[in-house]
C-alpha cells in the first residue's frame, strides 16, 4: 500500500478503521492533490468519500482537477468546521479528520469550532507543531479533544526528530485492539508505523 502522507497519518487511520472501505474524511489544509495528502490513499485505495479545505486557491483549483472528491476554499475565519459539514450534507460519523493548519491560533481556533455533540470523528490528526512554538497550542488542543471524548492515542508523534502532531480516536467507533497497541509518546512516526507492520 502506497502512503501519500508527510508521517503516515494515512496508514494509521486505515489501520484504526480496520481498513474499511466507502468511508468519509474531512481534510483540513488540503495542500498538494497527492504529495503529502493525508487522504488520497483513502481516496484511491477504499473509495472514500469526503470534504477537503484549503485555502490557497491555486491548491484547491488544482485538487479539483487531480481528485475525485471536491476540495473548497473556504475562510475558517468565517465558517465553522461543524457549518461546513452542514451545508454539505456530510455523514454524522467522520471516519477520518485531518486537521493541518498553519498558525498556532487557527488550529486551535478552527478545532474548538467543531461540535463533537453533533458529529462523531474515528480518527484524527492533528497538527500542532510543538517543535515550533506550540507547546500551548498542544496542551489545550490536546484537552478540548479529551473533553469531546476522544483518546490521545500517539501524542507529540515527531516527524525528523520534531514534535508536530497528535493522533486521536474515538473509543466508541475504534475497538480498542487497533489502537491499545499504538499508545504512546514522543515517538517518531516510523516507530509507530512499525508496530502497525508487525501485528
Amino acid at each position: 500500500m502506497h502512503s501519500f502522507s508527510q508521517a503516515g497519518q494515512d496508514l494509521f487511520a486505515a489501520h484504526c478503521l480496520n481498513y474499511k472501505k466507502d468511508g468519509f474524511y474531512y481534510e483540513l489544509g488540503a495542500n498538494e492533490p497527492f504529495l503529502g495528502s493525508n487522504t488520497a490513499f483513502l481516496e484511491i485505495e477504499f473509495n472514500f468519500s469526503g470534504i477537503s479545505i484549503e485555502f490557497v486557491d491555486y491548491l484547491c483549483q488544482l485538487f479539483n482537477q487531480k481528485r475525485k472528491n471536491p476540495c473548497f476554499n473556504f475562510d475558517l475565519n468565517h465558517k465553522s468546521l461543524t457549518e461546513i459539514l452542514d451545508e454539505q450534507n456530510a455523514p454524522r460519523i467522520i471516519d477520518f479528520m485531518s486537521h493541518d493548519l498553519d498558525g498556532h491560533d487557527s488550529r486551535l481556533n478552527s478545532l474548538k469550532t467543531f461540535d463533537f455533540n453533533k458529529y462523531k470523528v474515528a480518527v484524527l490528526c492533528w497538527e500542532h507543531d510543538f517543535y515550533d512554538g506550540g507547546e500551548q497550542t498542544k496542551i489545550e488542543g490536546e484537552k478540548f479533544l479529551e473533553d469531546n471524548g476522544m483518546v490521545l492515542v500517539c501524542k507529540s508523534v515527531k516527524w525528523q526528530g520534531k514534535a508536530f502532531e497528535s493522533w486521536a480516536v474515538d473509543p466508541t467507533l475504534v475497538p480498542e485492539n487497533l489502537w491499545k497497541p499504538l499508545v504512546c509518546e514522543n515517538l517518531e512516526y516510523t516507530e509507530i508505523l512499525g508496530r502497525i507492520g508487525n501485528e
